[in-house]
């Protein structure tokens, strides 16, 4: 195995500019310039507790209200008044539960049931899962009077763990894009940096974390979803194993990919505030076709780490790439044994994802393509053209090549466990790219596209073998965006990756602090 080769000094903000080169650059955001630094102030120290509890992750907020410094009627207050100063700015949250979170709040002040994991931490959750009595959109114009008549399982734990609702946030038609824009509510922006993209398909869920709305926002997972988001707002996503979060239990029947590869997870600003709502959030749920509960203790594992680039599926930018040698270099120092590795298993999944997903949705989802309007149909390009690189011009998905992709799945997650038996967590960049521009997905060339696209192998790939993945931020900044890299860990193995995502988070010592997007 290779060993690491050296990463610039640790605490050395990387800023990059390089010309287009395969399918990953670092774009030219300024003609021939270094990209001018928009990070917002973080500075939120000078003020008293109750002016500052927006900006408290979940962990804190719960300290200083076991302790009686605060009651949830200051929290809610707090994170009202923070969504009413940021959100018409960003357009994260779509629907503001302002009377229902009032009223949670009281019922959790006034319940006895002081050990509620998520008590009295604001949350929101995303417009495609039931909320009673709400509109659940899905991002499309023709879902604009779809009114909830219960709660999604998920979202019954929530309010059964003590989280008050904050609201609904933003994403695009039907949840099949990158990004964060639609035709029913426009777009979400990227309160870190407005030019470029808040990620998606959990665009609001990420925006409203990221600015201190929430600490804690729900977001799903099929490909990138949670964590594409987290990448591009410098914040934690975890997209657990399927199945382990129960998502809805509507009976319409769903694609068999969705099925098999979608997860639920949340977006926080810290790995501890991730695996607290983690663990709220789990659970069985009958009326989940995909929910499981599972346990699953390992054998005494080795403290190893693979270190997986991926060049040879998209190569990676400067910036992207010392963001990865960072962490590997900070696993290193935290004890663990740090190893490159080779391996053809990523390339593998990458392509039967764009088959099983892409290709089926291209093939059997013509009347959700057309309500998704040519916000979808545009943001589609990307994926069709990849299909008909790898597949050849023309390609449409055939049952033969269906059932052959399904059965190629379990030779590919077979090679990928054996390697995760040497390797219990791997690491990979987010993407290929630094994060992409606001809406590029909407005025790319199809070449561009199909570049972006394999860019964010990445995203694309762990779904399809169910794999947990966890993306948090690094010390290497682009354009005042902390880039992030990718963590993934067996099934069922989030106690590994959790404690993995700790020992790094530790490393670089962060400022967790919400930005200021005014």
């Amino acid at each position: 195995m290779a060993s690491i080769p050296e990463a610039t000094p640790r605490h050395t903000a990387a800023r990059h500019t390089a010309s287009r080169h395969t399918a990953a650059t670092d774009r030219h955001r300024t003609a021939g310039h270094e990209p001018a630094s928009q990070k917002p102030d973080r500075s939120i120290h000078d003020r008293s507790i109750h002016d500052q509890l927006w900006a408290f992750n979940a962990e804190r907020l719960q300290a200083h209200l076991m302790a009686g410094n605060i009651t949830t009627a200051d929290i809610v207050r707090a994170s009202l008044e923070r969504i009413g100063e940021v959100n018409p700015g960003l357009n994260a949250i779509i629907d503001v539960y302002e009377d229902e979170a009032i009223a949670a709040a009281t019922e959790v002040q006034r319940s006895r049931r002081r050990h509620r994991r998520l008590r009295g931490v604001p949350v929101t959750i995303k417009d495609n899962i039931e909320s009673k009595g709400h509109i659940m959109s899905d991002g499309s114009v023709t879902l604009k009077n779809n009114r909830c008549t219960q709660d999604a399982p998920l979202v019954s734990r929530l309010r059964d763990g003590g989280a008050l609702i904050m609201g609904r946030t933003n994403c695009p038609p039907f949840c099949w894009q990158l990004f964060g824009s639609n035709e029913l509510y426009g777009s979400t922006l990227n309160p870190v940096n407005h030019r470029y993209t808040p990620g998606g398909s959990s665009a609001g869920a990420a925006a409203s974390v990221a600015s201190g709305m929430v600490p804690i926002a729900h977001g799903n997972d099929v490909a990138g979803s949670i964590r594409y988001p987290a990448y591009a707002n410098a914040i934690v996503g975890i997209k657990p194993t399927t199945g382990l979060i129960p998502g809805s239990d509507t009976p319409q029947d769903r694609p068999f990919a969705f099925q098999m590869f979608a997860s639920q997870g949340l977006l926080a600003r810290t790995v501890t505030d991730a695996r607290l709502g983690f663990d709220a959030m789990r659970g069985y749920a009958a009326g989940d076709p995909a929910s499981i509960a599972c346990e699953m203790e390992y054998d005494a594992q080795p403290h190893r780490v693979g270190v997986y680039l991926g060049d040879e599926i998209s190569v990676t930018t400067p910036s992207v790439r010392n963001a990865v040698l960072h962490a590997a270099r900070g696993f290193e120092e935290m004890g663990w044994t740090v190893e490159y590795i080779e391996t053809d298993a990523f390339r593998q999944l990458f392509r039967l994802e764009i088959l099983l997903l892409f290709g089926q949705f291209l093939h059997s989802g013509a009347d959700e393509i057309a309500a998704g309007g040519e916000i979808l149909r545009r943001g589609l390009a990307g994926a069709h053209g990849t299909l008909e690189t790898l597949y050849g011009d023309g390609y449409r998905l055939t049952l033969d090549d269906y059932i052959a992709g399904l059965a190629e799945r379990g030779s590919a997650i077979r090679k990928l466990r054996k390697l995760q038996d040497r390797y219990p967590i791997i690491i990979t960049p987010a993407s290929a790219e630094t994060p992409f521009l606001l809406d590029e997905d909407q005025t790319a060339s199809r070449e561009r596209a199909i570049d972006m696209t394999f860019s964010v192998w990445p995203m694309y790939a762990p779904p399809i073998a169910g794999l947990p993945g966890m993306v948090l931020p690094t010390d290497v900044e682009y354009d005042g965006i902390h880039l992030g890299v990718q963590l993934l860990a067996r099934v069922y193995d989030e106690n590994t990756l959790f404690r993995a995502g700790r020992d790094l988070e530790r490393y670089f010592a962060l400022d967790h602090d919400p930005v200021d997007p005014r």
